[in-house]
């Protein structure tokens, strides 16, 4: 999943939306001041290691890890460790979030430099079985779902994501049971970011080349673009350690669950080595042809929030040059890789922990490293201040709660009533709360424990105070009519 921006949006559009940091960035760089003289190579690397580490520390990241590919040169930095307590290294491997997609729209286009099928081909001759509950689903084109504007929502990837099914046939199984999906506009007509659009391709992609989604781009584009460690599959998740999500700000081990079904949106997986051979394939380092790249790395469509969408990447522009980038983030991890083409380098960010309040922070760390090679001040940008402070409200409202319930039992009328009337809205707002943020209950408590947890809670003690209120009154009445008898 495409993660977000200091941006204030819903969760689900946090996670999954583009960014608007490349307007804000350059609108900063329009008014900054002349840049200083970039710092030499050994002054540079100290300075970037000591940004990180602070990073990680105000940030609660328990590992962190970054290269910077510039030409042929590759330097890394490892911070902490990874979940089983190892130090990191350039071989612990992490999962990629949707950094996969651009995996999978490289995968789409070799094998439509091979005749094995065409952009315009349409889904309803390449995948009949899909399912999806619309007439117009058919005539979607693989142009369209490479680059989100097949009319699929983001809600529509919200809900088929996250299904962690490894059993055989995972993919095909996840594409084709699509009955639940109807599209919101007519293939092409406009963009919007869906996770299920590349569940469809990667199911496309094992159709047409007759194997299975982690082989064809484990040997069809990995390999050759020089990744050496692949997770693509239930076997090579094995060697993942855990990541963490964020509960109350701070960072908890999370035994990761892999998705053999959502490894082309979301669920692959490499080291650090593999990742900066990733970004390195795209600056023309080998694996991927320069037509190709080019392809990949062209704006199709505009997003609407300051940037372009190509095929698996978006595009934009920072300082006059051209800037191909995608984060990602599953439930424990977090990755982007930013591409400068023109100036032939690229910054990779790994780290082992996620949370929707912290996306912002995380993805200014690869501009900032950028920065500061460059000679001037990193941006540092912290965590969101309302989703940061959300599950520490929704606690406090619990514990209010109990306090209510208590206070049900003592006072007089007015103060029931007044804790009755409360408890019905604010049980019925935990309830819908999920839906309003563009998730499912189980969602979110998948992706922010503490907020998700926080609001059963919530639901728990307003129920009980608001119960306990109505008990209390009608016992009143009762006695009331018994004693007036």
């Amino acid at each position: 999943m495409d993660t977000a921006t200091p941006a204030p949006r819903p969760l689900a559009t946090l996670r999954t939306g583009a960014r608007t940091a490349l307007a804000t960035t350059g609108l900063g760089l329009l008014l900054a001041p002349p840049a200083a003289a970039a710092p030499e190579p050994a002054e540079a690397g100290t300075d970037v290691r000591a940004y990180l580490q602070q990073v990680a520390d105000d940030q609660q990241l328990p590992g962190l890890a970054v290269a910077v590919v510039d030409g042929d040169s590759v330097g890394t930095h490892m911070i902490a460790e990874d979940g089983d307590g190892a130090a990191m290294s350039e071989s612990t491997p992490f999962l990629l979030g949707s950094v996969s997609k651009s995996v999978t729209a490289t995968a789409v286009l070799d094998l439509a430099a091979a005749d094995e099928l065409t952009l315009d081909d349409r889904l309803g001759d390449l995948l009949p079985e899909h399912g999806i509950a619309d007439e117009r689903a058919d005539d979607i084109t693989v142009q369209q779902l490479l680059t989100h504007t097949a009319g699929l929502t983001t809600a529509d990837g919200l809900a088929h994501a996250d299904r962690f099914d490894t059993a055989s046939g995972a993919l095909q199984r996840q594409a084709t049971g699509l009955d639940d999906v109807t599209l919101a506009r007519d293939p092409g007509a406009g963009y919007e970011y869906s996770d299920l659009g590349y569940l469809l391709l990667g199911a496309i992609v094992e159709e047409q080349a007759g194997a299975p989604f982690a082989e064809v781009v484990t040997d069809r584009v990995l390999a050759p673009a020089g990744v050496e460690q692949v997770v693509a599959d239930e076997a090579s998740a094995e060697a993942l350690p855990p990541g963490h999500r964020q509960v109350l700000g701070r960072p908890v081990a999370f035994d990761t669950r892999y998705d053999t079904s959502g490894a082309p949106y979301g669920y692959l997986g490499t080291d650090l080595d593999g990742a900066a051979a990733w970004a390195r394939a795209q600056l023309g380092g080998g694996g991927i042809d320069e037509a190709t790249l080019a392809e990949l790395h062209t704006a199709r469509v505009q997003t609407g929030s300051g940037d372009a969408y190509g095929y698996g990447w978006r595009v934009g522009e920072q300082d006059g040059h051209s800037l191909v980038e995608h984060t990602g983030a599953t439930p424990g991890y977090f990755s982007h890789v930013r591409v400068q083409p023109e100036r032939d380098r690229a910054v990779v960010v790994l780290a082992n922990s996620y949370s929707e309040a912290r996306a912002g922070a995380l993805y200014d760390v690869a501009g900032d490293v950028q920065r500061i090679l460059d000679g001037e001040q990193p941006q540092r940008s912290g965590a969101d201040p309302v989703l940061a402070g959300a599950p520490f409200a929704v606690l406090g409202l619990s514990v209010v709660g109990v306090l209510a319930a208590l206070a049900a039992l003592r006072r007089g009328t007015p103060t029931r009533v007044l804790v009755l009337v409360a408890g019905v809205l604010l049980t019925a707002l935990a309830l819908v709360a999920p839906s309003l943020l563009g998730y499912t209950s189980a969602q979110l408590r998948l992706w922010a424990p503490d907020l998700g947890w926080g609001l059963w809670a919530v639901v728990a003690t307003w129920s009980v105070a608001g119960l306990t209120a109505a008990v209390a009154m009608v016992r009143r009445r009762g006695r009331g009519r018994d004693a007036a008898g």
